[in-house]
């Protein structure tokens, strides 16, 4: 049993059975209430060409959301329009879909590619592809929401920093590639913004010291470039901005908004926290306990390795592993 999960074989097989889920969810799965939202935006894009929503005749940019992923998907949909396929209830989420393949087949490959010497990578490769089912991520792959997106921006990231540094590449083209990734990836969702600019944050760390302030400057100049449609929409619909993304984040922080974060949520669900009767609290127990131990071991591995091989080394050791574990686990 151990040489089997500690097989290339394995991996393929439960890389097979991920597929298999995600072809049965784009067809047989109902879209949740969350789809249905950045599908209204990115129909604007389709008709309209602008991430909106239609009310009383008039298109009103949409902010209480980030208008990326349904901006990119209004795209994809219009495009595979022109070649004949229909929008109907499957291939509105075709692209995500399509983006769930692609990660979970890159994120498989930067784990043998940054435990290339060890000789447990194709059993830590298994674990990870079993571990994320017990995760939130296994029952929201399938929606359209930005996560794969972003996830998938950040781990083609850290596979092209890891790839780099091991290649010795250190030209402008470098940093500029690594400016435009993770300034792209910080408009996804305010959760991206976070993870994009703290890595940026680590990556100038440790080139700060080493290389001249010229490439450095470029990055910042390519993040900035990146970011700047972005930012510039804002600014032309700062009316709608400051009255949607400020309400939205009033109410999320109020009791008529959802205030319990989600990690809050886990651990109160786990320890039979709560109102709910005997067997609901157990069925929140079967579900939760084991990704509060996940979260919780995964806190810890960044901690201790971290400790161990200081900022210096987190591009180059097992810290990147545990942390976009981690990502996928939080989301």
């Amino acid at each position: 049993m151990f040489e089997f999960f500690n097989s290339k074989r394995s991996v393929k097989i439960l890389l097979f059975f991920w597929i298999i889920s995600a072809i049965y969810c784009y067809f047989f799965l109902p879209p949740k209430n969350d789809g249905g939202i950045y599908m209204s935006v990115a129909l604007s894009v389709i008709n309209n060409g602008v991430p909106g929503i239609l009310i009383n005749n008039e298109i009103i940019p949409t902010f209480f959301i980030f208008p990326t992923q349904p901006f990119l998907n209004g795209i994809f949909l219009k495009i595979i329009g022109l070649i004949g396929f229909d929008l109907n209830e499957y291939n509105y989420r075709l692209l995500n879909i399509i983006l769930f393949v692609t990660l979970i087949i890159i994120t498989s490959n930067l784990i043998n590619y940054l435990l290339k010497k060890n000789k447990l990578r194709h059993l830590l490769n298994s674990t990870f592809l079993i571990l994320i089912s017990l995760t939130p991520f296994a029952n929201n792959f399938y929606v359209n929401r930005p996560e794969i997106i972003g996830l998938l921006l950040i781990i083609t990231t850290i596979y092209y920093i890891s790839s780099a540094i091991r290649k010795r590449e250190n030209g402008y083209l470098f940093y500029i590639k690594v400016g435009a990734l993770l300034g792209i990836t910080s408009t996804i969702h305010p959760n991206f913004s976070i993870l994009s600019i703290s890595i940026y944050t680590i990556f100038l760390f440790q080139k700060f010291k080493h290389e001249n302030l010229k490439k450095i400057f470029t990055s910042l100049l390519s993040l900035g470039v990146s970011i700047s449609p972005f930012i510039i929409w804002m600014l032309i619909n700062y009316e709608y901005v400051s009255d949607q993304l400020f309400n939205r984040i009033s109410h999320d922080f109020t009791n008529e908004g959802n205030n319990s974060l989600g990690s809050t949520k886990i651990f109160k669900l786990s320890l039979f926290l709560g109102n709910e009767n005997l067997p609901q609290k157990i069925y929140n127990f079967f579900f939760n306990f084991p990704l509060m131990t996940i979260i919780i071991a995964s806190i810890i591995f960044n901690i201790v390795l971290l400790f161990k091989y200081k900022f210096n080394y987190l591009f180059k050791n097992y810290n990147f592993c545990i942390f976009f574990v981690s990502i996928i686990i939080f989301f």
